[in-house]
């Protein structure tokens, strides 16, 4: 791999990547990934000895990520990453973190997820408090005298 003078960017990012042969490699974290990914599927495919080395990212979670990545501008938890997952390399490095860009979304009047906050608190107590007196009645003391409920005669 090597770095050569980008002419089509030259603003943003002065170098593009590109592997021995001179062919352009990828200029995004996710396709990489994607190549990878199939270079590791096809070794597990010849050696079956070979323990896949790639973890695989579902569908939703690649949505959900770009998603998050694209409407708020970031990348990574508590630190911006070196590069976009999703993004080319032309539009730089993350400026901020998500965390950041959900505080940017939310302002500084966080109330809406504070009450949906307390009131899924109190339906979980109350589910739970219902469930074990549920559980609670089909553990109690059980009347074996049968004479007990007999019709009178």
């Amino acid at each position: 791999m090597a770095l050569v003078a980008n002419p089509l960017r030259p603003s943003l990012v002065p170098f593009k990547v590109v592997n021995g042969t001179g062919a352009t490699a990828y200029d995004n974290f996710w396709d990489c990934y994607q190549y990878l990914s199939g270079i590791d599927k096809q070794l597990a495919q010849i050696n079956a000895t070979y323990q896949p080395q790639v973890k695989s990212v579902s569908a939703s979670m690649k949505k959900f990520a770009q998603s998050v990545e694209d409407t708020l501008n970031c990348n990574g938890v508590c630190y911006p990453g070196l590069f976009y997952y999703f993004k080319t390399i032309y539009n730089g490095p993350p400026t901020q973190n998500c965390i950041s860009g959900l505080t940017d979304i939310m302002g500084s009047n966080p109330l809406g997820i504070g009450v949906l906050l307390l009131v899924s608190f109190a339906l979980t107590i109350f589910v739970h408090i219902g469930s074990w007196s549920m559980c609670c009645q089909c553990c109690a003391a059980k009347d074996t005298d049968p004479d007990k409920w007999a019709a009178p005669q």
